[in-house]
């Protein structure tokens, strides 16, 4: 399956539990911030499961594109430091320590240097794993989602449950994965052997299924968050 699937069934399978949840009581439709924040890394972690392929959107249309827009925004807002510094303080627009204390200067460089950070890993996981080996199995599902949710829990404590959601994504791409001819190593590391979740004649109509309610949920959750019903 493509990374724009991925991308349906991770949040659109997590949007499916929140409307089912919310219409049987259980719990309401989280508040904005949230349900952006729990989406947002369910859809993460539905796409970060292909670092171990060269030709992924994680791995090189991603992270190129965002090391990109990053390095030219960048640019575009120290502009004013830099007329600043080539004056020789002439024409003052902007101090250089003051560029350096804007939120969205750090922000953008964090999310530049995140970009290529996460280029130089992928390459380097690529080293050690072939694609649809041990990084698509449940065994490293579980250890990824542990030490994610622990990495929250320890820096920012009040959104440890990201890191659950980052593993719904994950697991959602493994049972997607293994809807496909090539399937998934399901008992790595007893045995790198691949299989599939039904059979054969199966596959494609239960993985276009997948994706479709995936994008119904999706469309439903924003409708019952608008109130439409």
């Amino acid at each position: 399956m493509n990374y724009e699937g991925h991308l349906i069934v991770g949040p659109g399978s997590l949007c499916a539990f929140l409307l089912a949840a919310d219409i049987a009581g259980f719990a309401p439709v989280p508040a904005p911030v949230t349900l952006a924040a729990g989406l947002g890394m369910a859809a993460l972690g539905s796409i970060a499961v292909d670092i171990d392929h060269l030709g992924a959107f994680i791995s090189s249309a991603a992270p190129i594109r965002l090391f990109k827009v990053g390095i030219r925004l960048l640019v575009f807002i120290s502009i004013p430091a830099i007329i600043t510094i080539a004056s020789s303080r002439r024409v003052n627009l902007m101090e250089p320590k003051q560029l350096f204390q804007a939120e969205l200067f750090r922000l953008l460089a964090v999310v530049t240097i995140g970009a290529a950070g996460l280029f130089a890993l992928s390459r380097l996981v690529q080293v050690f794993f072939i694609h649809r080996g041990p990084i698509h199995s449940p065994a490293f599902f579980v250890g990824v989602t542990m030490v994610v949710t622990f990495l929250l829990a320890l820096f920012v404590p009040k959104w440890w449950w990201m890191g659950l959601t980052f593993g719904w994504g994950w697991f959602t791409h493994l049972a997607a994965d293994g809807l496909t001819p090539r399937g998934v190593p399901l008992f790595w590391p007893l045995t790198s052997e691949k299989y599939n979740l039904l059979p054969g004649c199966l596959l494609a109509p239960v993985r276009i299924l997948t994706v479709s309610l995936s994008a119904l949920s999706i469309i439903l959750l924003v409708m019952r968050y608008l109130g439409v019903f």
